[in-house]
């Protein structure tokens, strides 16, 4: 098989005889049927792969249904550690409300299936700095204790708001 290669604005061209090109027809078609081939195993491998992995995901969610079925304490499904839930959690602001942020943070803490003993640990890194200077007059064994972190922290900062509202009213009156 003779084939003449010339360039031509930057493509290549083949020219061949017209008795060779059966030949080349048939060659082109082997390669394309054995691109196919090579396609169609890779396709099948990448299924058995996928079907495998989503298996394990399955047997590892029913270890989990188990876990949490098993152990009350345990965090809901889906969000077995505190870092995958601190992420759904609000962050206290400056601007924020006090009251607001602590109903946002128990809904969100509810919603997750969070046990009321664990919601002491997801607290301190919620707070801004403000609120955790309130947060660290706390003793150690106190900051366990959600309802009692939250009546400290509203306990500090009620009296600041009370006396900014009896100078301001003062200011205005007088």
């Amino acid at each position: 098989m003779k084939l003449a290669v010339t360039m031509m604005t930057g493509r290549l061209y083949l020219t061949l005889r017209w008795r060779d090109r059966p030949l080349l027809d048939s060659q082109i078609q082997l390669e394309r049927e054995k691109r196919e081939t090579t396609k169609m195993k890779f396709a099948l491998q990448w299924q058995a792969e996928r079907e495998k992995i989503e298996m394990q995901q399955l047997q590892a969610d029913r270890e989990l249904s188990n876990m949490t079925h098993n152990n009350p304490g345990f965090i809901g499904a889906r969000t077995n550690n505190v870092a995958s839930v601190q992420k759904l959690l609000p962050f206290m602001h400056d601007a924020c409300d006090v009251l607001t942020f602590f109903i946002g943070l128990q809904r969100a803490l509810e919603m997750n299936n969070v046990e009321k003993e664990l919601w002491g640990k997801f607290l301190p890194s919620q707070l801004n700095p403000k609120t955790l200077k309130a947060f660290i007059s706390l003793l150690a064994e106190d900051t366990q204790n959600y309802d009692l972190v939250k009546q400290v922290i509203l306990n500090y900062f009620t009296p600041r708001r009370v006396l900014f509202e009896k100078f301001s009213f003062a200011e205005a009156s007088g």
